[in-house]
């Protein structure tokens, strides 16, 4: 059932997936080119046709992450109940500290290899460089955020933009800013600002990548708090994976 949890998280992923790129077959958004009338402040602004079912995906975001969350508990009962018999109160810890005596209870019917395989694959003995918490971590406060409330999802940001400017500029250098927040009607998702007017330059739009972030229960120590929806279930996914293979291998 472990691995069954596991299946259907990535079904459900796979069919977010589906639906994500068919509304980005609409053309949801348009961008327009605007100056300020002092001629100092250039923009790339975004226009919604069609905004994004952010509710509807986010529950399934929301069922993605609890049937992976499970999935670890489920794993970890089908071990007790092999070694023992004994799965009552049995829960799979995820803590970011070495397990306490609490944490440890919930585990105490397993056999010290697959308990010592349950602690190496802890957050506090495993983390991501490409995320700012382990993705254990990010899993358990995702389900846990879950629980109380809709996660905040589809946060339509301003990855990554690259833009040039058309015209003789009479300086260089203008200070720009990349939007990062929600994309709704009329937000300037480039800005370019001069010092002096620069009546006769035009942005250019180079590159403009846009995501569909997934906000964590909390930063992490690098400060972001939130990923493209995908990478990070893709990250989450072959991290429960590992973590299951790492168990099973470990079961007397």
């Amino acid at each position: 059932s472990a691995l069954a949890k596991i299946v259907r998280a990535k079904e459900l992923f796979d069919g977010l997936d589906d639906e994500v790129r068919a509304w980005q077959d609409t053309k949801p958004y348009t961008f327009t080119h605007e100056v300020n009338a002092k001629f100092t402040r250039y923009s790339i602004v975004a226009y919604v046709h069609n905004e994004p079912p952010i509710t509807h995906w986010s529950l399934i975001i929301s069922d993605i992450f609890h049937n992976l969350r499970c999935s670890l508990d489920h794993l970890i009962y089908a071990v007790a109940v092999h070694e023992s018999a004994d799965a009552e109160g049995i829960q799979f810890p995820i803590c970011d500290v070495p397990l306490n005596s609490n944490d440890r209870r919930r585990i105490k019917s397993l056999s010290d290899p697959v308990r010592t395989a349950i602690d190496l694959v802890q957050p506090y003995n495993r983390g991501n460089p490409s995320l700012p918490q382990p993705p254990l971590a990010i899993l358990r406060d995702i389900d846990n955020t879950n629980k109380h409330r809709l996660l905040k999802l589809a946060i339509s940001s301003v990855y990554q933009g690259k833009i040039g400017i058309k015209g003789q500029a009479v300086q260089e250098g203008p200070e720009l800013l990349i939007y990062q927040g929600d994309i709704k009607d009329g937000t300037h998702v480039i800005r370019a600002t001069f010092m002096f007017p620069q009546p006769n330059v035009k942005l250019d739009i180079l590159e403009l990548k846009l995501i569909i972030a997934l906000k964590h229960a909390r930063p992490g120590p690098r400060g972001g708090d939130r990923d493209d929806y995908g990478a990070l279930l893709d990250i989450i996914i072959d991290e429960v994976r590992f973590v299951v293979e790492s168990i099973v291998a470990a079961v007397r």
